[in-house]
């Protein structure tokens, strides 16, 4: 292994442990606020409903909350065209 490639090796890997943190504490504390509030989890409500607090985490004036959006619908959007489809 060459220096340069264990070193790119080393930052993705100092990267990507905090990145994965990160949203997993975003994913329990955004389930946690629909649990609160609407008493079931994100996943168990209707979809007009699920639509509802994703658009209200998109616009949220919390930083945080609208980053994890944008993560999550990059994530969202590189399934769905990696995804072998019919087009």
């Amino acid at each position: 292994m060459t220096k340069a490639s264990s070193t790119a090796g080393e930052i993705l890997g100092a990267s990507t442990f905090p990145v994965s943190l990160a949203l997993k504490l975003m994913a329990v504390l955004l389930s946690a606020q629909t649990l609160l509030v609407e008493g079931t989890a994100l996943s168990a409500l209707p979809p007009e409903r699920r639509d509802s607090w994703m658009r209200r985490w998109e616009t949220s004036r919390m930083p945080p909350m609208r980053q994890y959006m944008c993560a999550i619908r990059a994530i969202a959007l590189t399934v769905y065209y990696a995804s072998p489809r019919d087009r």
